[in-house]
């Protein structure tokens, strides 16, 4: 495993008003570990194509000024565009795969997660290294993820309770694995969600496996919170 893999805590810094999906993860000392890249974000790309077709529409439709019926058509547009992307920014699981780079230049990649299946209530991802070697799979399911190892055997599952903190336990003795929050970093008024495997010194589960959820779940905390 690459030693920037091999820490116990990891800070993960969503990339905000960016089409691409990018989070950057850093060490206690905010010291550059990993870029994980995902596709472009389906809802902003949808508000944009939204905005260029209302543009279109209110040129062709009445160049010289709109009138009461284009201004209702307008409000009716706009109101669709705000109730679907509530609705995908509400859900945010619509990731198709994720590349794990070295740094923010993109000089390396380490490994990747692709999806195999996907539907509204489940999907199925497997992690590979640079290589094309399994090195596991994650599940997402109502409410949870589970982790399984190259082998097929369950690792952990996840649980959120309050604090919109997400433990990972294992299935036989639901020990605590690690944990998953949200925090403030006061020095530098920065928002971070923090991975903490301190509780796995024996790393019963993998870190690349732990920090592949960690950058599905980001946007779903960083969501909860307050503006």
């Amino acid at each position: 495993m690459n030693s920037v893999f091999q820490h116990d805590r990891f800070l993960l810094r969503e990339q905000k008003w960016n089409f691409a999906w990018k989070i950057y993860v850093e060490n206690e000392q905010e010291q550059e570990l990993l870029l994980i890249e995902g596709p472009p974000r389906r809802n902003q790309a949808l508000c944009a194509a939204a905005i260029l077709v209302l543009l279109v529409l209110v040129f062709l439709l009445r160049p010289e000024g709109p009138s009461r019926e284009v201004w209702n058509l307008l409000t009716l547009w706009i109101t669709a565009v705000v109730v679907v992307y509530a609705a995908l920014h509400a859900s945010r699981w619509n990731c198709s795969h994720l590349t794990f780079y070295r740094d923010a230049r993109k000089s390396k990649e380490l490994c990747n997660v692709a999806e195999e299946s996907w539907s509204l209530f489940r999907a199925s991802y497997k992690l590979r290294d640079a290589g094309g070697v399994c090195l596991g799979s994650l599940h997402r399911e109502r409410g949870r993820w589970r982790c399984e190892d190259s082998q097929g055997h369950e690792v952990c599952r996840t649980r959120m309770v309050a604090g919109a903190q997400c433990f990972f336990v294992t299935e036989t003795d639901w020990k605590t694995l690690g944990d998953l929050s949200l925090k403030t970093r006061e020095a530098f008024s920065r928002l971070y969600c923090i991975l903490d495997l301190a509780n796995d010194p024996q790393h019963r589960l993998d870190s690349r496996l732990a920090l592949a959820v960690a950058a599905m779940l980001v946007p779903k905390l960083v969501g909860m919170e307050p503006d």
